[in-house]
């Protein structure tokens, strides 16, 4: 099978899930485009049957973020290969690549392979802190080689195998995180976290009130708040430190599906 570019496409909030598709391209010797569909306002691109799409989304609560499938709900592929990339806090990605699989299926994508990538928890950052570590960027950069390599023996007559990845159906269920980062005595109100919000959970008018119900716990507006203002609570981060505890491994590794 001849591949003739690739095509980044993901929703990253926190920029971890953008850094690990980069990562996965990095080596590749073809052109690159890049969608970043975090706050919804990337051009739609069509796909053909010689593109490779490499779509990458974080794991909330074992799913999908429910913004992320909105977004992409837009995407059309010609039996286009594409290589599906989880990342998830050391905990575990439940169903969430089955349920990206069969999402993207439904919309002319051929998954061809999968990734579940662990990383540092974005609401718990002692969890997996600093993974992936520098050791660990090589493994995670063979992944794409390894997709490529498979579809490439492939001759352009044959359907691709459809990749196979755990999870079950009916899908985990979705519950949204109930913390919130509220904004600090340091705030100045400039507006950036509200503008940078993937869901406008945050006031333009008054960047200090959030709408929790919208809120994603993405740390979005805590990552890029230029006055480190927006944080969870103390007694928020220990509550979910306690929830989290036992669950998660922080030398989770990494799988890669073909």
């Amino acid at each position: 099978m001849i591949v003739n570019k690739i095509s980044l496409v993901y929703f990253s909030p926190t920029g971890t899930t953008q850094r690990m598709v980069r990562a996965i391209v990095g080596a590749l010797p073809l052109p690159v485009e890049e969608y970043d569909f975090t706050l919804g306002t990337s051009p739609t691109p069509s796909f053909l049957p010689e593109d490779f799409v490499i779509l990458g989304i974080p794991v909330y609560s074992g799913r999908v973020p429910k913004p992320a499938l909105e977004r992409f709900a837009a995407l059309h592929g010609q039996g286009t290969p594409t290589l599906l990339v989880a990342t998830y806090g050391c905990r575990a990605f439940d169903d969430a690549l089955l349920e990206l699989r069969n999402f993207v299926e439904d919309r002319g994508f051929y998954p061809s392979g999968a990734a579940a990538i662990a990383v540092q928890h974005s609401i718990v950052p002692s969890i997996g802190a600093g993974r992936p570590a520098d050791r660990e960027m090589p493994t995670i950069a063979r992944m794409g080689e390894q997709v490529l390599g498979k579809m490439k023996m492939i001759h352009s007559s044959y359907q691709l195998p459809l990749v196979m990845v755990p999870g079950k159906q009916p899908y985990h269920k979705y519950s949204a995180a109930p913390f919130h980062p509220h904004a600090g005595k340091n705030c100045t109100g400039c507006g950036l976290c509200a503008a940078q919000c993937p869901v406008r959970a945050i006031s333009k008018d008054n960047p200090r009130i959030t709408d929790k119900s919208r809120c994603l716990s993405c740390m979005r507006c805590a990552k890029v708040c230029p006055s480190h203002a927006r944080s969870l609570s103390p007694w928020q981060l220990s509550l979910a430190k306690l929830a989290l505890s036992g669950k998660c491994d922080n030398e989770k590794a990494h799988d890669l599906f073909l």
